[in-house]
């Protein structure tokens, strides 16, 4: 029992720290589809939860059954030109996203007194040096900080929830449905690379889909203690790059330096990720070496990082989500005929 047990929290561990990235930790993504929607962001909350857990748990199956190397072959289930569209459409996220994240970067040194420029050009240098070592220079990093990251981050949002007085006026109700329903799609899609890998850590199919129920009510758990220590902080979160900063400032300056650092953690290795995923993809073509395809996927996040942070969460979230709930309703639809044997 012990064992099964263990092995579960690894799964569910593994899930957690995949979704949880830049735009959770920092409060922003929590801000944008639940917090601004008041008392509403609660239900949404618990919808996003049970989605995750739900078809989260599905995809592990999934790739269980299939023996996935990778995710290409459930993407292709929903037909050649379509599986080719999608995949496509997923690469040209993974760049916009690592993007994202060095502007996360930036407006994080900025937000700590530094310079813009030099948040964006240090976190790509060091993100050069560590993927010179390749998938050796992931693991090493995120199992030195991703179980740290999620647990401080909880441990910040309970200091929030109950130092902070009761939630200022000013957070709009109503309108949580889509938000929630949208938030849960683009996550599970851009954990679908990984989730279905993860049979060949935990060959259990049962220990599989527990692990990922599990790991999907944590990650409510976890954007619950966010909602709840946001919507106490009584700055405007929609004029802010890092809505929970100024919350721990109110806490302590020693906090808010401290979770800086971790946030900074969480952007970098979701950046790296990444960053090492499309190089790899983009493969030998050309003649360009792995390091040199590297420094130019950098530079190309480099430039996409000018947009902006919570511009490009507020504007490019919503459309990932839109083109990952579609690519969900295929994939549970087909799921459901091969199950049922509908065309019989």
């Amino acid at each position: 029992m012990k064992n099964a047990l263990g092995r579960i929290a690894a799964v569910a561990a593994v899930f957690m720290g995949t979704v949880v990235g830049a735009g959770f930790a920092s409060g922003q993504e929590i801000f944008q589809f639940f917090s601004r929607f008041g008392g509403s962001g609660l239900a949404g909350i618990g919808l996003s939860t049970l989605i995750l857990g739900g078809l989260g748990s599905l995809f592990m199956q999934w790739g269980w059954e299939y023996k996935a190397a990778s995710h290409r072959p459930l993407l292709y289930t929903c037909g050649p030109a379509a599986g080719a569209f999608a995949d496509g459409v997923l690469m040209v996220c993974l760049v916009i996203i690592s993007g994202m994240m060095l502007a996360g970067a930036g407006a994080l040194f900025k937000e700590m007194g530094g310079v813009w420029g030099s948040g964006v050009l240090c976190t790509g240098l060091v993100a050069y040096v560590v993927l010179r070592r390749r998938l050796a220079g992931i693991r090493g990093f995120n199992l030195l900080v991703i179980p740290f990251l999620v647990a401080t981050g909880a441990t910040v949002a309970c200091l929030g929830l109950f130092c902070l007085p009761p939630p200022p006026a000013g957070f709009s109700g109503g309108g949580w449905l889509g938000p929630s329903i949208l938030y849960a799609s683009y996550n599970l899609v851009l954990s679908l690379p990984v989730l279905v890998l993860l049979h060949r850590m935990e060959p259990d199919p049962a220990l599989l889909r527990l692990g990922g129920w599990v790991g999907g009510i944590g990650l409510g758990i976890v954007a619950l203690l966010f909602h709840l220590a946001i919507t106490r902080t009584a700055t405007n979160p929609i004029t802010l790059e890092l809505p929970l900063l100024p919350l721990l400032e109110v806490l302590g300056p020693w906090i808010k330096q401290a979770y800086a650092v971790i946030l900074w953690g969480e952007l970098f290795t979701t950046y790296i990720a990444n960053v090492y995923g499309i190089v790899q993809r983009w493969g030998e073509s050309r003649g360009l070496s792995y390091e040199n395809r590297l420094l130019l996927v950098i530079l190309a996040t480099v430039a996409i990082s000018r947009a902006g942070f919570a511009r490009m969460i507020r504007i490019f979230y919503p459309l990932f989500g839109g083109f990952s709930l579609l690519l969900l309703l295929c994939l549970v639809l087909k799921r459901i005929v091969e199950k049922y044997g509908v065309n019989q």
